[in-house]
């Protein structure tokens, strides 16, 4: 028999029929709902444990108490809306969408991989309203749900969750001061207000007094609660008048981890200067075990009053499958880290600028060597660049560091406007790419360098390993006088790329990594280059010689490099870790057609041409046909 992971539907509507009275079955069904959210993450080994369970009871209320919904037609017009705008909680949200039937358990063991539920929640999930995973959007599109309502003379409300980090981010504001004006009194704003970012307190990160006083101001009626109160909480739904003219918002004070001991950051902070590890760590097996047991022990407190199914409780298993990948031992992020900090102590007008991602983007050592020099921004990357803009013009050397999907997008029009201004600075786009896809597509970054490509006087560059990291970053400070975009793959390399030794960084020139006369494969990163070294190995077995050639810049080329190195050879196919279109085969062919010389050559281009999709990493390369074997195929066809 097949083993028992999650709590079925059917054990949901068995609480759901019992005796208890309504407080305890909604406690025990959040409890339920917050033992799946951890294993669906377990399965995974990927996802954000802290956001996921600080709002475990208020979902589990809204859902199974108060709101209209109807399961069996999800898009019925007379149904009330939850508009999911802090994404990390997507677990939380897929468990509580199981437990009413939207779809079954099974979906559950796909979090994060291809085909199943995506790392944040999307439109092609049953019972889900909105793509969100970007921050600061969900506030608008509850409104425009909401209005939607008013305008077709419906009843139904909407409501919205988001972050009281995610409040820094500037869209909210936009929304929360419109929506009284349009007298939605079927809207309900809830703030998960857990006082947790990434690694710190909002209060310590950017504190924000008073979110009560400010949304008042607004024109909004606000409420408090306890927000793992159960009872509190159904009265307070209970209570409001949906139909009135003034917008809600309910301040959930919670607790980041709830439920875990060694999670909650109440337990975290108590130490001074301590850091919060549960927003995006996965525990080892033996604390995912005390994880789970903890909540089965409330579990079996709460259920000793009715009778439960042999099958009931779900077993305990470690279920960690990890994928088999050589990854380089160090990530490009960890040279540029280097550099930065070195590069710190030699120029004193280097200033670090960041958007609550200090963590994952290196930047926790320079913030420890140059606190004074370190600007924490917060979830704000149209304020962080802007400002950068200032701090330029006054002298500084502003690092911009943020996801790339986030910078390059959300902050297009500031950066342009930066360029305009004709002072250097230079942004690093970190989680640059299609990988690690787990994430979804909110998080890839497949649309970058077309956009930057776009900017005046900004050279854009993505560096294969650690050295190249290292030394293009150190040329790039010191060696140029335009701002430059610095393109980062945030995961370790998928192989060890070895630069040759006479190697020397040099704008618009690359470097040949393999030897070959047949074709020139051309690609740049430690995704794509480490795929091509494979594929150049099934190539060779079909009797084509690849020569391999790695090219950091990114719209720059160096004429007199690519006629010596590459000119003899016949066929040139650019490999992209980006779209088709506006990437470095774009650049290459503005080149071949600039210079007579190279009017012999061919040019292919292979990248991504479908929406980006969540998934791990194998699965999402042959599903892009970019692993090693589809690449040979392709390959052998333009040859063909």
């Amino acid at each position: 028999m097949k083993k028992k992971l999650f709590f079925l539907k059917s054990d949901f509507d068995l609480v759901k029929n019992s005796s208890l009275d309504e407080v305890k079955k909604l406690s025990l069904i959040s409890e339920m709902v917050r033992y799946n959210t951890l294993v669906i993450i377990l399965i995974a080994n990927s996802g954000h444990l802290g956001a996921s369970l600080s709002p475990v009871e208020a979902l589990s209320v809204l859902y199974h108490k108060i709101m209209e919904v109807s399961p069996k037609d999800p898009r019925k017009e007379k149904r009330d809306v939850f508009i999911l705008s802090k994404g990390h909680a997507g677990p939380t949200v897929y468990s509580v969408l199981a437990s009413l039937g939207y779809f079954s358990e099974k979906f559950l063991h796909r979090y994060r991989k291809l085909k199943g539920l995506g790392g944040h929640v999307s439109l092609e999930t049953r019972g889900i309203e909105a793509n969100t995973g970007s921050l600061g959007m969900g506030i608008s599109k509850a409104k425009g749900h909401a209005l939607a309502m008013k305008k077709k003379g419906l009843k139904n409300k909407a409501f919205v969750m988001v972050g009281d980090g995610e409040l820094q981010e500037g869209q909210n504001w936009e929304g929360l001061q419109s929506a009284p004006a349009f007298k939605l009194g079927n809207l309900v704003l809830l703030v998960d207000k857990n006082e947790v970012q990434s690694d710190k307190k909002v209060d310590d990160l950017l504190p924000m007094p008073s979110i009560e006083e400010k949304l008042s101001s607004f024109g909004w009626k606000v409420f408090k609660v306890n927000g793992h109160d159960i009872k509190k909480l159904i009265k307070i739904f209970s209570s409001l008048n949906y139909q009135n003219k003034t917008p809600k918002a309910i301040i959930l004070k919670t607790i980041k981890g709830k439920g875990v001991s060694f999670m909650e950051h109440t337990k975290t902070f108590k130490k001074k200067g301590k850091l919060y590890n549960w927003h995006d760590k996965v525990p080892d097996e033996k604390k995912f075990k005390v994880a789970l047991k903890e909540v089965q022990e409330r579990i079996k407190k709460l259920t000793k009053d009715i009778k439960t199914t042999k099958r009931f409780f779900p077993e305990i298993e470690t279920y960690f499958k990890k994928e088999k990948i050589n990854f380089a031992k160090e990530s490009v992020v960890e040279g540029f880290s280097r550099a930065l900090v070195k590069l710190g102590k030699k120029n004193k007008n280097i200033v670090v600028l960041d958007a609550d991602l200090a963590g994952p983007c290196g930047l926790k050592p320079f913030e420890k060597k140059y606190p004074k020099r370190f600007i924490e921004m917060g979830i704000a990357e149209q304020d962080m660049v802007s400002t950068a803009g200032a701090l330029a013009q006054q002298g500084f050397l502003p690092v911009v560091n943020s996801f790339a999907a986030f910078l390059t997008s959300r902050a297009n029009e500031q950066i342009f406007n930066n360029q305009t201004e004709g002072k250097k600075i230079i942004y690093v786009g970190h989680l640059a790419g299609l990988l690690p896809a787990t994430p979804g597509k909110s998080h890839q970054s497949l649309r970058d360098i077309a956009l930057m490509r776009t900017m005046p006087n900004l050279i854009l560059a993505e560096p294969c390993n650690s050295q190249e990291a290292e030394e293009i970053f150190n040329f790039l400070v010191e060696n140029v006088n335009e701002g430059a975009y610095f393109r980062l793959v945030i995961m370790p390399g998928l192989g060890e790329i070895v630069l040759p030794k006479n190697y020397k960084v040099d704008l618009g020139k690359g470097a040949v990594l393999k030897e070959g006369k047949d074709i020139a494969l051309i690609s740049y990163g430690p995704i794509t280059l480490p795929i091509l070294l494979e594929t150049s190995k099934l190539l060779a077995k079909k009797g084509i010689s690849a020569k391999i050639v790695n090219f950091p810049w990114l719209n720059r080329t160096d004429f007199s490099w690519f006629k010596k190195e590459l000119s003899k050879i016949p066929l040139w196919v650019v490999v992209e870790n980006h779209i088709t279109y506006g990437g470095l085969s774009e650049e290459i062919k503005k080149l071949i057609k600039k210079h007579p010389q190279l009017k012999r050559v061919k040019l292919e281009s292979i990248g991504i041409n479908k929406i980006a999709r969540s998934g791990q990493i194998l699965e999402i390369l042959k599903y892009y046909n970019l692993d090693s074997q589809s690449l040979s195929k392709r390959i052998l066809k333009l040859l063909d």
